[in-house]
């Protein structure tokens, strides 16, 4: 992430929640404001809906005939629809550790640094 913040890219904010999605770090130094609550609430949906932000916005987004595929999932006020999360840090014995957001650069560089996150500490996963 630090790297990342010293090359061409916006500055990011990281946002990580524990299994019960309460917020228990975030950074994001000289980030745009408004993107800590995504980074927050893309570490939220990791835990509370399993799914790849990115998958999420195709449910929110892609249409058939006019009309969302998941009617009212846009109601869900935590709910991020595009990329820059994964899905939830698990264990190696898959249990729920928390889940991590990143937002400030574009969705595909926040989903790459949500990957470096999540591998930089993979092999601590007990």
């Amino acid at each position: 992430l630090e790297k990342q913040a010293h090359t061409n890219w916006r500055p990011l904010n990281l946002a990580i929640v524990a299994e019960g999605a309460n917020l228990i770090y975030l950074e994001g130094k000289m980030a745009l404001l408004g993107s800590i609550k995504i980074a927050i609430n893309k570490a939220k949906s990791d835990v509370l809906i399993p799914y790849p932000a990115k998958k999420i916005g195709q449910l929110f987004f892609e249409t058939k005939d006019s009309a969302p595929r998941v009617p009212g999932l846009d109601t869900v006020g935590f709910l991020v629809p595009f990329a820059g999360t994964l899905l939830p840090i698990l264990s190696k014995s898959n249990h729920l550790i928390g889940g991590v957001g990143i937002s400030g650069a574009t969705s595909s560089q926040d989903e790459q640094c949500a990957f470096a996150t999540i591998n930089s500490v993979r092999d601590l996963l007990n």
